[in-house]
């Protein structure tokens, strides 16, 4: 359900049936709460609690009855106090479980004594520890959640080899403790060990709590991935370790670019497997403007450093010393790196992500239009979408003007579906988007060659003499005022009361609609999935379609964001943390952002649908309307 009720209501909404606040995106078929109780259950007085003391308290810790033991916890840590704490200390310390592994009152007790901030007390610390070796992995966990995030908790949690415990959400708990205590680089190297266990390494949490504690402890973390002692034993890695030291070496790189040299200098000898990695995410959290002091040995060591490393690496390698503002580092290195990646690009050996990725090295080491032009040489009209998506997405992390000829030169050869990814590669630039505007100004483009939200993307955009020109050329008539809206929706309600062709709205649909919208498990999931949405009256259903702008909920807006070196990218906030934000783009492309690099970020009003629907021929409306309400139908 898109709504969930809160009160009061909030403004511009009206209460409807059950109280529940009305829009169009309520959804009143699924909306409902179902409770099943069996009639043959064990029957038991419920339990009076208000008056009870301590010692009933602490006793009903260890009721059969959840809901009895989570208020005898609640009030025992609302009454405050210290007279609890020996007999939950005591309730902690019993070795026992039951028949399917679990000793609630020891939980109970625990999560109480947490509640208490009693856990710096000497008996209650001993207790604790002594938790992390008990019997039952749920007590195991409950004692992580209660440790102390100081060295002593860190010192009992190593002893107590955690990392290696047979339970996954024990390990799991273990990461995210060691996330939260003193850095240390044996506790660092000691993720990192555990982290490269299979059963870790291909779990789908674990590995990002890992990640969260070789971040807090990244020098040990980094210097275990690439030091003396691991050389030699890593051949590949999995994916997940790769991106957990893309992500800490990033992390190291921002809040410690005084080791992070240290770090760089280290990876003389390391496998390739985990240099460049490192490298990537050194390069990418590098803040701007802050060199390392690199002294005349330094220099010496870093060109020999370059020499051993891989193609691949070296370009890394490089790209740091772009954040650097050194480049003069490894002028005699560029050349022949960048001739050997071309090289390797054209190979066919390659699998598409790695091709890919090697594209996207290629012009971050090289950004010139020889070299956006190889990459684009690959995409012909054999190559999968998603792999001409990817390598379009390399070439947007170009820099130069000229880049938007070169994509608009290679326009006669490629399909429809890399065309529209293309549109979107060249709205990530104003120099991009005026040659993409001349070419249709100049009549080499079509002006549907830019699909509607596309132009709603330029009308939009930061920058003035863009978004002036795209008005000038997009060649609609804007509907200004919520009168003209209605009697537009006036004028084509009849459509939504004629039968239309079942056929034809299935391919309006899938020319229009899929490339945002999911639709029975097919589709992309920028916009509301449509799913079921058939049920409801087609009046409805075209009002929504004419007028998107009517109401628009807040994460289906259209976000456009603006970073300091000029790129703009435009789309659905997908992700909001502390540190970056992450844009689902109207092409499926997401885009993580850090912000220290955003110039200025602007949400609008307008719904991330296009509007200028009035516009199809009313046989397509009627069309597409007769497609989803069967859609709704069970098949």
């Amino acid at each position: 359900n898109y709504i969930i009720q809160h009160n009061p209501v909030p403004q511009g909404f009206k209460n409807g049936k059950g109280n529940a606040y009305e829009t169009p995106l309520r959804d009143k078929r699924h909306g409902r709460i179902y409770r099943l109780a069996w009639e043959q259950a064990r029957k038991v007085a419920p339990l009076d609690l208000s008056k009870a003391d301590t010692a009933l308290l602490v006793a009903t810790l260890r009721n059969d009855n959840l809901l009895w033991r989570s208020h005898a916890q609640r009030l025992l840590v609302e009454r405050g106090g210290t007279d609890a704490i020996p007999a939950l200390v005591k309730l902690v310390q019993e070795r026992s479980v039951d028949s399917i592994g679990l000793n609630v009152g020891a939980q109970h007790a625990l999560w109480s004594l947490s509640g208490l901030a009693a856990t710096e007390q000497t008996s209650v610390r001993r207790a604790v520890a002594g938790a992390l070796r008990h019997r039952s992995a749920a007590v195991r966990r409950a004692a992580l959640a209660a440790l102390p995030r100081d060295a002593a908790g860190a010192k009992a949690l190593s002893e107590a080899r955690l990392l290696n415990d047979v339970d996954a959400q024990v390990r799991l708990a273990a990461f995210l403790a060691l996330a939260e205590m003193p850095s240390q680089e044996t506790l660092g190297a000691a993720v990192f060990v555990a982290l490269r266990d299979e059963v870790n390494a291909g779990d789908r949490w674990i590995p990002h709590a890992a990640t969260a504690a070789g971040a807090r402890h990244h020098r040990g973390f980094l210097k275990a991935a690439t030091g003396p002692a691991i050389r030699g034993t890593i051949q590949t890695l999995p994916d997940s370790v790769i991106e957990s030291l893309r992500v800490v070496s990033a992390h190291q790189a921002a809040i410690d670019s005084e080791h992070g040299l240290a770090t760089v200098l280290g990876l003389q000898g390391a496998s390739a497997a985990s240099a460049a990695p490192v490298l990537d995410g050194l390069a990418a959290g590098w803040p701007t403007g802050k060199p390392p002091a690199i002294s005349e040995s330094d220099a010496r060591r870093l060109q020999t450093l370059a020499t051993s490393l891989s193609d691949s690496a070296r370009g890394s390698l490089i790209l740091l010393s772009d954040r650097w503002g050194r480049r003069d580092l490894f002028a005699a290195v560029v050349v022949s790196t960048a001739a050997a990646l071309r090289g390797q690009l054209a190979t066919d050996a390659l699998q598409d992500a790695e091709r890919i990725s090697l594209a996207r090295r290629l012009i971050t080491l090289d950004d010139r239009s020889e070299s956006v032009k190889s990459v684009l040489a690959l995409i012909t009209p054999q190559t999968p979408p998603a792999t001409a998506a990817g390598l379009l997405q390399s070439v947007a992390v170009s820099r130069q003007p000229a880049t938007g000829d070169d994509l608009l030169s290679a326009w006669p050869g490629l399909t429809p579906a890399a065309r529209r990814a293309t549109v979107s590669t060249l709205l990530r630039r104003a120099e991009w988007a005026q040659s993409l505007l001349g070419a249709v100004e100049a009549g080499r483009l079509d002006r549907t060659d830019v699909a509607n939200d596309q132009w709603g993307q330029l009308r939009n955009n930061p920058d003035r003499m863009v978004a002036e020109r795209a008005r000038d050329l997009s060649g609609r008539k804007a509907i200004k005022s919520n009168a003209e809206m209605e009697a537009v929706i006036e004028k084509l309600m009849p459509v939504a009361r004629r039968t239309g062709d079942l056929a034809r709205g299935r391919q309006v649909f899938e020319t229009a609609c899929l490339i945002c919208h999911p639709l029975n498990g097919k589709g992309q999931r920028i916009g509301p999935d449509l799913t079921g949405i058939g049920i409801r009256p087609k009046g409805e259903l075209l009002v929504e379609i004419l007028d998107p702008n009517r109401s628009v909920e807040a994460n289906y807006r259209l976000w456009t964001v603006l970073t300091r070196d000029g790129e703009t990218v435009a789309g659905r906030l997908d992700t909001e943390t502390a540190t970056s934000v992450e844009i689902l783009d109207t092409a499926g492309q997401k885009h993580s952002i850090q912000r220290k690099e955003i110039k200025s970020i602007e949400a609008s009003t307008q719904s991330l649908m296009p509007s200028g629907f009035e516009q199809l021929p009313p046989d397509d409306l009627a069309g597409l309307l007769e497609y989803l309400a069967d859609s709704a139908k069970t098949k």
